[in-house]
């Protein structure tokens, strides 16, 4: 069976080669297929910067390059798809897309060809927190995925309730995160903090994007530092750093808060067993990988009221979007009983993204749709 993936992500390129930061995207769909098309754009990296990726098989993989767009699609990319969806046996469409997805299901569900919907996020939160212009497109882009996801004969979800919700549709549908984690030795009992210690707190996403929320946490290290309680904040992200670096100047904390730019995913696995807890305060997710990927070593995790976060944390370690008092409460009345019970109770979360349960899961419901 051959299957197509339209999507905006883009795929790196160097010296004629194909790279991602992590090939667990393409092991999920090569898993259900012969051979996988993956159409995307394409972004160009230097040499430096592709030996820390990962390289993408093309023995089974054919990227087609889609060029990027952000209202609406151009003769070129309509031309692409339409010659893509016609000549493979199931297509995944991943959403939110305002342009290139929109137009894909338009045309899959007009010519009645099998596909699958994936939902990856909430349409109206990637553009409310970009500024003036992302909140004209935020209703527009939420009316848009939900129209044609309500259509969609068969969907998957990330999360298990929260994009449910939002985005219901008519058709089959399935819970199955696009959080793939390996199954890793017992990281149990390892956690380390002691009463006195100066708590190490970690981040993974971007740092230039403000909806990302490192700034609650900056806020919160703030109030904590005056209360006499002094946090190592540990940032691993790609993107430009002079904002935040400003912010926890304003702040006087600048000595606590360490940029370690972006990390390979091997590295990131590492960092994770050097900080205490994981805190994620994002305003916009999905279901966030990172905060599994911490989950699944082990860590106590703190997140914000966003997206699937709450699916996975108990509500005394959830915070609402931008509330930093709350954070930094959460933070301050954490013992280190907690390290070990919460940090126990996520490793067992974490279980239900093990690789081999969630391919399970998506194998039985594509060969549910190919026999329809």
């Amino acid at each position: 069976m051959n299957i197509a993936v339209i999507q905006d992500q883009a795929v790196f390129k160097y010296d004629n080669k194909y790279y991602r930061k992590s090939l667990t995207e393409f092991d999920k769909y090569l898993k259900l297929c012969d051979h996988l098309f993956y159409c995307c754009s394409i972004k160009s990296i230097g040499s430096s910067l592709a030996l820390e990726m990962k390289l993408i098989d093309l023995s089974r993989v054919t990227i087609i390059e889609l060029k990027k767009e952000r209202l609406f699609v151009s003769k070129i990319n309509k031309n692409i798809i339409q010659n893509i969806i016609f000549n493979v046996d199931l297509v995944f469409v991943k959403m939110p897309s305002l342009s290139l997805g929109r137009y894909a299901l338009h045309l899959l569900q007009k010519e009645q060809i099998k596909y699958v919907t994936e939902v990856v996020g909430c349409a109206f939160d990637v553009f409310w927190y970009y500024g003036l212009k992302g909140k004209i497109l935020a209703l527009p882009n939420y009316l848009v995925a939900w129209y044609y996801i309500k259509k969609s004969k068969s969907v998957i979800y990330v999360t298990n309730r929260f994009l449910q919700k939002r985005y219901p549709t008519k058709g089959l549908c399935l819970s199955c995160s696009n959080v793939r984690i390996d199954v890793v030795d017992n990281i149990l009992n390892r956690n380390s903090y002691q009463q006195g210690d100066v708590l190490k707190i970690g981040t993974i996403s971007p740092v230039d994007r403000t909806f990302r929320g490192q700034i609650t946490v900056l806020k919160a290290m703030n109030l904590l530092k005056g209360r006499g309680i002094i946090v190592k904040y540990f940032l691993v992200g790609g993107g430009r750093s002079d904002r935040l670096q400003k912010i926890a100047s304003a702040l006087s904390i600048q000595d606590q808060v360490f940029f370690l730019g972006e990390l390979t995913h091997d590295k990131v696995i590492s960092f994770l067993d050097t900080i205490d807890a994981y805190v994620h305060p994002s305003k916009a997710e999905g279901l966030p990988r990172a905060l599994i990927e911490a989950m699944s070593r082990g860590r106590l995790a703190i997140g914000a009221k966003t997206g699937g976060i709450p699916e996975l944390l108990p509500s005394e370690y959830i915070f609402e979007k931008g509330d930093y008092r709350k954070l930094s409460n959460i933070v301050e009345h954490l013992s280190v009983q907690d390290f070990e019970t919460q940090g126990r109770a996520n490793y067992l979360v974490s279980q239900q993204y093990r690789m081999s349960i969630l391919d399970d899961k998506r194998v039985n419901f594509i060969n549910k749709i190919m026999r329809l």
